[in-house]
C-alpha cells in the first residue's frame, strides 16, 4: 500500500490536480500519532514505535515538499513560514535572541556609523550638475608638488584663450567684515567668477544667484548668502533679498539665498557668502586681484565632450609656460631648471576639493578596518553560540527529517532564523547616534557634512547584515543539519546533546587572534594621543585665552592701528586677574602660515632652500606665551620704529644658520628696509600650525617696526585665573576702545590644544573601546565553549572526584583546554598584529609600529581577559557534587 500511496501523490503533484497545504501537513500528523499508538499496542516501546512510525510516514512528507516546488510557489510560501517559525523560535531563547541582537546591532551599526561617514567625505558626490566632469588645476615643479593656488590675470587669460574646457571657473576664500546692529562681525565666505554658479548647475533657494553680469568693475556690488547664514544671522527672513547690507561699509545688495545642500565645493568647509571676484578690494580690502605674482586664486573646470585628458594636459601645460615667461626669463640655471619642469594637473573633485575628506580619509579607513574586524569577532562568537543551541534542537531536527523534510530545507530554515537575528534595523539604528559622534569629532560640529542615509548607504547596511547572517549562520545550519538520526531520536541519548568541539575550539582561538590587533593598534593610538599631548610645544598653555581683533579690512593708517594696539594691551593687562598680555600677526596654533626669503650675515643661502618662517609680535610676547628666551633678550616698547632694527630668532634658525656660534649681534634681513636687522635673542622652538609638525626656522619681527596696515592680530592674554571666567571682562575692555574692531574667534590655548587633537583622541577612543569589546566578545566565546564542555564532560569530572581526585587538579585539568586555546590564539595573533600596525604608522607619533612594550602588554591583557574567562567553568567543575552528577547521568 505504501508504494500506491507515493505513485498517487506524485501523479497529482504532477497533473496539478491537487493542491497540498498546510492541512495535508495537520492530517500527516494525525496519521503519524495513530502509527505510534498502534505500534506501542504490538508491545514496542515508546520510543521504537515514535521512531518507527517516523520512517514508515517520511516518504510521503517528502514527496508534500516536492509538489511544492513544482506548483511555482514553494519558495515564497516557505520563506513567509520560515520566517514566522523562526520568530517563534526566538521568542522562546529571549535571552540568547537579546545578546545575539545587540552585538549584531552594535557591530553593524558601527559599520554603517563610519561607511556613512566615509560616504558623505569621500564617495558622495557634490550637489551640482554633472559632478564626474569637474576638474581642479594645479601645477607642480620639481621644487613644490600640488601647489593649487593661480594669480587672478592667470585665470583671466586662461579662461579668454581656452579652447577645450566648456567653463571656468575661479574661487578663493575671503573675509569681510559685516556692520549690523552697531557694531561689526567677521564673514567667512567665498569670492568667485561670475559664471561660478551657472557653471555647477546650482539652483538658488530665494532670489538668484550670480551672473557673469555681475562680475564686472562697472556692476553694483551684489552678494549671496548661505541659507545656514541666512538662518542663523537674519532669522530666514525671506524679504531680506533685494535688501542692502553694509559689507566693510560698501551697500551691498542681497540678490538670493543658496540652496540648502550647496556648502561650496570643498566639503567640510561652511561658506557664509558667495560674492564676485571683481569686488575682492571692495568688500575685502585686498589689492592682489591684478597682482601677476601673487598665487591665491583656485581654478576649476568642465571638460569639452570630446577632448581627452592628453589633449587638456597638452593645452594647459603650453599656457602655464607662456604666462610664467611673460613674466621674464630665469636668471639662474636652477631657477631655468625649475621653469622647465612646470607643468599643469587636473584633479578630478567630483566629491569635494581635498578638505575634511582629505584630512580623514586614513583614521575613517582604519576604525573601519577595527569595526569589520569587530563584526567577524561577533559573527565567530554567535556561531559558537548557535552551535552549542543546536545540540539542544537536534531532536527536533531529527524528528524533522525523519519526517521527510531534506537537509537543504533545513538549512534554508536555520539560515532564515540567521538573517532575523542580523536584521538590518536594528543596526541602522545604533548608526543613528554613532554618525553624530563621529561627525562633532571628526569633521567639526560646524561642518556641513552630509550624513543622511542614501541607497549607497542602505545597500551597504543590508549587504553587511546578509554577510553577516551567512558568517555567523551557514556552518552551525550545516553542522546541526547532519545529526545521526538513530541517535538524536533517543531520548536518552548523549548525543542529543553532542557536537563536534574542534570546530569551536579554532573558532575560539580565531577570535582570540582577531582580537589582539585591535588591542595592540588601541595601544598605539592611545599612546600616541598621550605623547602629542605630554610633548614640549615650546610654550605654557595653561590660562591662556586667544582672540582675533578684526577690523573688517578698512583702510586703517599703520599708525591708528599701533594707538590701538598699545591701548588694547594696557586695558586688558589693567583687568583683575591678568597676569600679561601680548599679540602677534600669526596666531599660536592658527593652522596658517607664510614665509619671507632672508638674508643672513656671512651665510650662503642655497638656491632653492626652502624659506623660513616669519612672525610679527608685539612687546613681552614671549614672556606671555611661557617661551624661554635661551639667549638674548626679548621685544618691549624701546623697539619702535625710531630704534635699530631688531630680530629674534628660534633654535632651529640659529642651528641651521649658525651652527654653534653665538648668533647674538648677526645681521639678517629680507632686503630694503630689513637688510640690517641684528638678531638680539633666541627663542626656544615652538609648534606653530600642527601639534604632530617638525619645528620649523623661525624668526621674529617686532609690531612697531613694521608698517602693517590691518589690526587683524590676535591678542594672547594669560590669566590668574580660570580664564573662562573673564572673557566677557576682555572683551568687553577691548570693544571699549573701539567698537568698529570686531573680537573674532575667542578661545583658549588648552581648548585650541584639544581640538587640534580631536581626531587622534576619538581615534584612540573608539580604537580601545572596539579593542576590548573584541578582548570581551572574545573571552565569552571562550567562555561559551569551556562551559559547554565541562558540561558534557560531567559525568567524566564527577568519576575523578569520586575517586578522590582533588579540585584544584580538576580546576587544572579543564583550564589546560582554555590555556591550549588562548596560546593558539596569541601564536597566530602577533604574526598577523605585526604586518596590521604597518598600515597605521603613518597615523602614529613617538611610538613604532611594532613596539614591543605595548605589544607585551596587550598580549598580557587579553591572556589575562582569556584565563579568567576560563576559569569560571574550571571552577564550577571542581565543585561538582559527584553522588548527584553520578545518579543523575545513571
Amino acid at each position: 500500500m505504501r508504494w500506491i500511496r507515493r505513485v498517487a501523490l506524485r501523479l497529482r503533484s504532477l497533473t496539478r490536480w491537487h493542491v497540498l497545504d498546510h492541512e495535508m501537513d495537520e492530517e500527516l500528523r494525525f496519521h503519524i500519532e495513530r502509527q505510534i499508538e498502534q505500534n506501542i499496542a504490538r508491545g514496542m516501546a515508546p520510543k521504537e514505535a515514535r521512531y518507527a512510525a517516523l520512517r514508515e510516514f517520511g516518504g510521503v512528507a517528502r514527496i508534500q515538499e516536492e509538489c511544492r516546488d513544482q506548483r511555482g510557489v514553494g519558495f515564497v510560501e516557505t520563506l513567509f513560514r520560515d520566517a514566522a517559525y523562526a520568530l517563534r523560535v526566538l521568542r522562546k531563547s529571549p535571552g540568547f535572541t537579546a545578546v545575539a541582537v545587540l552585538s549584531l546591532a552594535l557591530g553593524i551599526g558601527a559599520n554603517t556609523a563610519i561607511f556613512s561617514l566615509i560616504n558623505a567625505l569621500l564617495l558622495k558626490s557634490l550637489p551640482v550638475h554633472n559632478p564626474a566632469q569637474l576638474v581642479q588645476f594645479d601645477h607642480a615643479n620639481l621644487e613644490n608638488e600640488g601647489m593649487t593656488s593661480f594669480p587672478y590675470p592667470f585665470y583671466r587669460d586662461f579662461r579668454d584663450s581656452n579652447t577645450v574646457f566648456s567653463d571656468l571657473m575661479c574661487v578663493s576664500f575671503a573675509n569681510t567684515g559685516l556692520r549690523l546692529d552697531g557694531g561689526i562681525e567677521r564673514l567667512r565666505g567665498e569670492m568667485v567668477s561670475g559664471n561660478f554658479f551657472q557653471a555647477l548647475g546650482v539652483q538658488p533657494h530665494l532670489g538668484r544667484l550670480l551672473v557673469p553680469e555681475d562680475d564686472s568693475a562697472a556692476a553694483a556690488p551684489v552678494v549671496v548668502l548661505s541659507h545656514g547664514f541666512w538662518q542663523r544671522r537674519f532669522g530666514a527672513d525671506p524679504a531680506l533679498v533685494g535688501q542692502t547690507i553694509q559689507l566693510r561699509d560698501v551697500a551691498t545688495t542681497v540678490i538670493g539665498v543658496a540652496s540648502p545642500s550647496f556648502h561650496g565645493l570643498d566639503k567640510g568647509s561652511a561658506p557664509e557668502f558667495w560674492a564676485p571676484i571683481t569686488k575682492l578690494e571692495q568688500l575685502t580690502g585686498s589689492p592682489y586681484l591684478e597682482t601677476r605674482g601673487n598665487w591665491w586664486l583656485q581654478i576649476v573646470g568642465r571638460l569639452k565632450p570630446g577632448v581627452s585628458q592628453e589633449q587638456a594636459r597638452g593645452a594647459t601645460d603650453a599656457f602655464l609656460l607662456g604666462y610664467l615667461a611673460s613674466r621674464g626669463e630665469p636668471t639662474t640655471d636652477h631657477a631655468r631648471r625649475v621653469r622647465a619642469s612646470e607643468r599643469m594637473i587636473m584633479q578630478p573633485i567630483s566629491t569635494g576639493m581635498g578638505g575634511a575628506g582629505e584630512k580623514l580619509s586614513t583614521p575613517l579607513l582604519a576604525l573601519m578596518a577595527a569595526v569589520c574586524v569587530v563584526l567577524l569577532i561577533t559573527c565567530v562568537n554567535i556561531a559558537n553560540l548557535l552551535i552549542a543551541r543546536g545540540a539542544g534542537r537536534q531532536r527536533e531536527i531529527a524528528v524533522r527529517l525523519a519526517i521527510g523534510a531534506g537537509r537543504r530545507r533545513i538549512v534554508r530554515q536555520l539560515l532564515t532564523e540567521s538573517f532575523l537575528l542580523a536584521g538590518a534595523v536594528a543596526g541602522v539604528a545604533a548608526s543613528y547616534w554613532m554618525v553624530d559622534l563621529l561627525v562633532t569629532y571628526l569633521a567639526g560640529s560646524s561642518a556641513p557634512v552630509d550624513v543622511a542615509p542614501d541607497l549607497r548607504v542602505l545597500a551597504f547596511t543590508l549587504s553587511v547584515s546578509a554577510l553577516a547572517g551567512c558568517l555567523f549562520g551557514l556552518a552551525p545550519a550545516l553542522h546541526v543539519s547532519r545529526p545521526d538520526l538513530s541517535q538524536a531520536l533517543k531520548l536518552d541519548s548523549p548525543q542529543a546533546a553532542g557536537g563536534r568541539a574542534l570546530w569551536r575550539q579554532c573558532a575560539v582561538s580565531l577570535q582570540l587572534a582577531l582580537a589582539l590587533p585591535l588591542l595592540v593598534s588601541a595601544g598605539l593610538f592611545l599612546r600616541t594621543l598621550y605623547n602629542l599631548y605630554t610633548q614640549d610645544m615650546g610654550f605654557v598653555r595653561d590660562n591662556v585665552v586667544q582672540m582675533t581683533l578684526y577690523s573688517g579690512n578698512y583702510n586703517l593708517t599703520a599708525e591708528h592701528n599701533k594707538n590701538y594696539l598699545r591701548e588694547v594691551v594696557d586695558r586688558v593687562t589693567a583687568a583683575p586677574g591678568v597676569r600679561g598680555a601680548s599679540f602677534a600677526a600669526m596666531a599660536m596654533l592658527g593652522r596658517s602660515m607664510w614665509g619671507s626669503g632672508i638674508t643672513v650675515e656671512g651665510v650662503t643661502i642655497p638656491e632653492g632652500e626652502a624659506e623660513p618662517l616669519r612672525n610679527v609680535v608685539g612687546p613681552d610676547f614671549f614672556r606671555t606665551m611661557g617661551t624661554p628666551i635661551l639667549l638674548g633678550r626679548e621685544f618691549d616698547r624701546r623697539d619702535d620704529e625710531r630704534s635699530r632694527k631688531v630680530a629674534i630668532v628660534n633654535e632651529s634658525f640659529a642651528k641651521h644658520y649658525f651652527g654653534s656660534e653665538n648668533p647674538l649681534g648677526k645681521k639678517i634681513g629680507k632686503g630694503g628696509a630689513y637688510a640690517d636687522t641684528e638678531i638680539v635673542g633666541v627663542a626656544r622652538d615652538t609648534r606653530y600650525a600642527r601639534v604632530r609638525e617638525e619645528t620649523p626656522r623661525f624668526w621674529y619681527m617686532p609690531y612697531e617696526q613694521v608698517d602693517w596696515k590691518a589690526a587683524d592680530l590676535t591678542l594672547h592674554v594669560r590669566t590668574a585665573v580660570d580664564p573662562n571666567t573673564i572673557i566677557p571682562a576682555l572683551r568687553d575692555a577691548i570693544q571699549a576702545v573701539d567698537n568698529n574692531i570686531a573680537v573674532d574667534r575667542v578661545t583658549t590655548l588648552e581648548s585650541l590644544v584639544e581640538d587640534h587633537l580631536s581626531t587622534e583622541r576619538l581615534v584612540a577612543t573608539l580604537s580601545s573601546f572596539f579593542g576590548l569589546l573584541a578582548a570581551l566578545l572574545a573571552s565569552v566565546g571562550l567562555y561559551g565553549v569551556m562551559a559547554y564542555t565541562t558540561q558534557r564532560r560531567r559525568r567524566e569530572i564527577g568519576v575523578r572526584l569520586a575517586l578522590g581526585a582533588e579540585p584544584a587538579r580538576v580546576r587544572r585539568l579543564v583550564l589546560r583546554g582554555a590555556v591550549a586555546q588562548t596560546i593558539a590564539g596569541i601564536a597566530v595573533g602577533v604574526p598577523a598584529t605585526l604586518g596590521a600596525t604597518l598600515l597605521i604608522e603613518s597615523q602614529l607619533f613617538g611610538v613604532e609600529p611594532t613596539d614591543p612594550w605595548t605589544i607585551l602588554a596587550a598580549t598580557a591583557l587579553l591572556a589575562l581577559v582569556a584565563l579568567i574567562a576560563g576559569y569560571l567553568p574550571a571552577h564550577r567543575a571542581s565543585q561538582v557534587n559527584p553522588a548527584i552528577v553520578l545518579r543523575c547521568d545513571g
